[in-house]
Formats: C-alpha cells, structure tokens, sequence
C-alpha cells in the first residue's frame, strides 16, 4: 500500500510538472546601479505560481540586455531549472496603445482613398461615354440650332460637372495621402522604439506547492552610462569655494527609467572575479614624465567580455526588426515585411522584395540612434559607489541628464600666477589639499568667480601631488604687462656674426584691497645651433632653468602695489639669418576685397 501510494504521489507530481503555467508579465524598473558605460537593471514583481513547473515571461526588456548576466531571486523557496533570452520579433505592435489606434486611423485613410479611385473610375467612364456619343447630326441629317444649343450645352455642362468632381476628388485625396503618410511615420517611429525593448526575459522554475512569489530580476545592459562634471564657485579670494560634484546620465537601452533608485559607480562590470595578484612594483613604471595632456579626446576600446558581442547581436536585430516595420508601415508592403524568417535569433531580409525601394541597410543605420562618443579617462584602483539622494528619471533618448552627486565646502588656499608674455592678466589658481578624499574622476569643470561665470575646464586627477590646482580664469585686478625696452644690434668684424640685445620690463600691478601672492613665469631664449649663442645677463631676484631658459619670480604684492621686473638677454648668430623675437598666432577675421 505505501509502495502505491508514493507512486500515486509521483504520477501526481509528474503530471503537475507536465502541466507547465505560463505567466507573462511586464514589470517596472525601481533600481539602476549606473557603471561608466553600462547599468545594471533590477526589476520587481508579484507573482502566483502553480504547483510543479512554471514559465514566467518578463516582457518590455531592452533589447542590449546581457543573457549571461541574468540573476532571478524570491522571497521562498523555489528550483530555477533556466533562464533564457529572446526577441520578440512580432508581436512588438501589441505593446503600444498608439500603435493600434495609428494603424486604425491609417486603414480608414486608405480605405476613403479607395472609394475615391472607385469613383474617379466612374468619372472617367462617363467622360468617355460623353465624348465617343457626342451627337450633333450629320451630312443627311439636319439639326437645328436650336437642338445644338441644348446639346452641345448638355455635353458642356456634363463635362465640367465631371472635371470639378475628379478634382474635389483628387484634393480629398491628397489630403488624405498626405495624412496616410504622416499616420505612416509615426507608426514607424513608434516601431522603432518598441524594437529596443522587444526583449523578454524567460525563466523557468518549479515549485513544491502553489505560492505566491516576491520576484526580483536583475540583469546588465549596455548603451547607458555617466560622465563626471563639476561645477565651482567662488565668491572671493578669502571665501571657501562651493565645489558641486555632478554627473551626465544618458539611457539609450530603449527602457524609461521613471523614479528609479540610482547609483553610480566607478566599478567596471567586466573585471575578472578571481583574486587578484600582486606582481613586482617597480619605481621606472610609476615615474610619470611631467607635462600637459588634454584629456578630453581618445577612445576606450570595447570590452572583450561577451556583453560587447550581445550588444552587436541586439543591434543587428534591433536593424532588422526596423527594417521590417519600414516595409510595412512606409512600404505598405506587408508581404515583402513577411518574406523575412528569423534565423539563428536575427531576421534574415536576404530575399526580401522591398530591399530594392531604396531603404537599405544605410537608411536603417540613419534611423537607428548614434552612439555616445567615448574618452579613455585615469580613474583608482578602488571604485567608488555614488548613492543619489533621491528617486530620478532618465528618457531612453540618449540625451545627458545631469544628477547633483554631492556637494562640499572647499577650503583653498588662492594665489596668483602670471605668464606675461602670453597674458596681460595674471591667473587666479585655487590650491586645495587632501582632494584624494573627494573620490573625484576627470570632468569638464564649470568655473564662477565673484557671480560671474569665467569659463570651461577640465579636472584631471591623474596627478600625485597632495595640492591639486584649480584655475578660476583670469584675475583682471592683477597685473603682469611685459613690454620691450629696446634692442641693440652690433655687427661683429671677425666671423661675420650680428649680436643682438633685448631689454624687457614687466609691469606687476596688484589694484585688489588685499594683498596677493603672485608666481611670474617667464622665458630666455635657449640654443638649438653650435652656430648661435644666447647670453642671459639680467633677471634679478627671478630662478633660472638653464636647461629650458625659464625664468620664476614670487613676490607678495600689497594692495594697489606695483613693480617692475627687468629682463635682458643678447642673442649671437650667423649675420645671413634673422632672429625674430615677435610671436604671432592664427585667428579669423573680416577680409573686404
């Protein structure tokens, strides 16, 4: 007996497990954890499930979700048995309200157009009629005037009634026409949309007993990511600088992000999960050239992990799909959209008719959206997580949303520098020490000085100094103007050689109400040519670089105090060349011929 009834309990479970349910279900976004150049998704849902085996079907999910990246989690117990992706390359139409209302409203144009060939055809017909039994007699036959009158008025009458009809007839259409074509570009634009979150997401579990799940998914996706960007503001020199720590969002995975739980982070979703391995840290590798590099251009290459290949694959089925929707709805040619079969996940349009309208693969890519451009940036070792304060909401449109991160109270110690011979003005630069501890990555920077915006930067952190400069523009009260005094020139008897000397002045001038520190850079010629010497002979109280022939000054400037730097050099070299102390630079202007 207890052998029978455990096999009774087993057929009961076998059959359970047979009777698989199916739950399809849309579900909304509520977390994004927001990497550089990609997000992780996570999405909520309540759901009943059936003894023995259940299909749940998440639909509405980005097309550039990553299947490898799928994890499926609940609040009891449960068997996942897998989890799978797939595109859903048809029923896409059925996602949108608009779309059948749009499709609606295009069938009733087309069909006011069709009555209105019907009845053109009927015109046409009776014109023809008119003009092959036009009667007005003939040589045997004699008609009056007065039966010609009403005949030929008859015939004039008819004809024209006919002619206005036709055009009332073809203005109707035209505005019909053109309506059908506006129905058509809405409807593919909308296609269009859908395509990018036509992905559903398909798990298969099984259960011991009917429950009720609190589902959670998660799952990674390209095509989204942030950029750094700041913003500072400074009212005065002796004031702590208000430093705004900000990012640029953008979503382009085709899912609206409403009121979801935002992080950012520096962490990259690609590295490898094993642990890591010291190896030998040698000094040579970590010393750094100093010098000036804009950051703001270059490339980051794709990553080799399989979410670079998955976002390929989407995106050509995305093309596809829209390709389709283009024959369709643009085409009217649903035939030629059905031609295509889905193969191997894509849908193959190598036999489809509408391939030769003139929409091919480069009108496809036209409509598809661009990437975003990329820049290969420095950031630590150790990443960082940015937790936003607040629910926040990114459109699938590709546009930058920015998203305050924090903000801090800066503590800077300002100074002065001043490079006359390329500036007038001297250079107000903010010092800030123990900046490591803001967890800051490179960024455009929007600088604001005494309620005046003074213009764009860009924080690089790839420094090693504990002090990190911020330049906050140009300082218009302090002064450093670099003028020639004179130059001589002597040509000598013997060698044939013309020695030339320069003598310059820098005027400081200091017109704030306090007293400023101010570092004067400024340069004597070095020789590249065995052929030309240069002699410095004044640069008092200024430090010397022979190597490069820069020149430094530090003087503390009381307010409305001024002073003069005096600089002079001689320059020897072969009487046949010209030496030319004029620098010059290339800008446009107005040419009046």
């Amino acid at each position: 007996m207890k052998i029978l009834n455990t096999l009774i309990s087993l057929s009961l479970l076998s059959l359970s497990f047979a009777q698989e349910k199916t739950l399809e279900l849309t579900s909304a976004i509520s977390d994004v954890k927001l990497y550089l150049t990609a997000g992780e998704i996570t999405r909520n849902a309540k759901l009943e499930l059936a003894q023995g085996r259940n299909k749940i079907i998440f639909k509405g999910i980005s097309a550039y979700a990553d299947p490898a990246s799928l994890q499926f989690s609940g609040d009891k117990d449960f068997t996942i048995v897998s989890t799978s992706t797939e595109m859903d390359f048809f029923t896409v139409e059925n996602l949108n309200d608009r779309l059948n209302e749009l499709k609606d409203s295009l069938q009733y144009f087309q069909r006011a157009n069709d009555k209105i060939n019907n009845k053109q055809q009927g015109i046409h017909a009776e014109i023809e009629v008119l003009k092959k039994n036009n009667y007005f007699g003939n040589s045997t036959e004699r008609i009056s005037i007065e039966d010609l009158a009403k005949t030929a008025d008859f015939y004039k009458e008819r004809l024209e009634k006919a002619n206005n009809a036709l055009s009332d007839l073809n203005y109707q259409r035209t505005a019909n026409t053109l309506e059908i074509n506006r129905i058509r570009r809405e409807l593919t634009d909308i296609t269009f949309k859908e395509n990018e979150r036509s992905n559903q997401v398909i798990i298969l579990v099984d259960v011991a007993q009917k429950t009720s799940l609190n589902a959670t998914l998660r799952y990674m996706v390209s095509d989204c990511g942030w950029a750094a960007t700041y913003d500072l503001i400074a009212q005065d020199v002796n004031q702590p600088i208000d430093f705004l720590y900000k990012a640029q969002v953008y979503n382009n995975t085709g899912n609206d992000w409403e009121n979801v739980n935002l992080i950012l982070t520096t962490n990259d979703p690609n590295l490898d999960a094993s642990l890591p391995v010291l190896k030998t840290w040698q000094v040579n590798q970590s010393l750094v050239q100093r010098q000036n590099i804009d950051y703001r251009f270059g490339y980051v290459a794709p990553s080799s992990s399989g979410m670079f290949e998955n976002r390929s694959k989407a995106k050509m089925n995305v093309s596809n799909m829209n390709q389709r929707a283009y024959d369709t709805y643009v085409l009217g040619n649903q035939e030629a959209a059905n031609q295509g079969m889905v193969l191997n996940g894509s849908y193959d349009y190598s036999n489809n008719a509408g391939a030769g309208t003139g929409f091919g693969s480069d009108q496809i890519r036209q409509k598809t959206k661009e990437n975003v451009p990329m820049q290969s940036i420095q950031i630590s070792q150790i990443a960082v997580d940015f937790p936003i304060a607040y629910p926040f909401s990114v459109p699938s449109d590709m546009k930058p949303y920015t998203v305050l991160i924090k903000k801090h109270a800066l503590n800077a110690n300002f100074s002065h520098m001043a490079v006359p011979k390329m500036a007038k003005e001297a250079y107000l630069l903010a010092n800030i020490a123990g900046w490591q501890k803001l967890d800051l990555i490179p960024g455009s920077t929007e600088i604001y000085f005494g309620g005046n915006y003074i213009g764009s930067s860009y924080l690089s952190t790839e420094i090693t100094s504990d002090t990190l400069k911020l330049s906050f523009g140009r300082d218009a009260q302090v002064m450093a103007h670099r003028k020639l005094i004179s130059k001589t020139s002597q040509k000598q008897m013997i060698g044939g050689n013309k020695k030339d000397t320069y003598v310059y002045e820098v005027t400081l001038k200091n017109n704030r109400s306090t007293a400023v520190k101010l570092n004067i850079l400024d340069q004597i010629p070095v020789s590249a040519s065995s052929e030309i010497t240069v002699e410095a002979l004044e640069y008092a109280g200024a430090t010397y670089n022979t190597d490069n022939g820069e020149l430094e000054w530090t003087e503390t400037l009381e307010p409305g105090a001024s002073k003069i730097l005096r600089i002079s050099f001689a320059v020897k070299y072969p009487e046949k060349f010209e030496f030319r102390v004029q620098q010059y630079r290339t800008i446009a202007a107005p040419r009046f011929l």
